[in-house]
């Protein structure tokens, strides 16, 4: 595997990883109109 190939399946993990994972994440809360917001245990300024 050159660098190249190592860099796309970087990235494609990475994107996985944010429109997959991250949504569906008990860390988030996703409101009805399907935005995610912080849990409540951070506090806004």
């Amino acid at each position: 595997m050159n660098i190249k190939t190592i860099q796309t399946v970087f990235s494609n993990t990475l994107l996985f990883f944010l429109l997959f994972l991250i949504p569906t994440s008990p860390l988030f809360a996703q409101n009805k109109d399907g935005a995610i917001h912080l849990p409540d245990t951070i506090p806004y300024p």
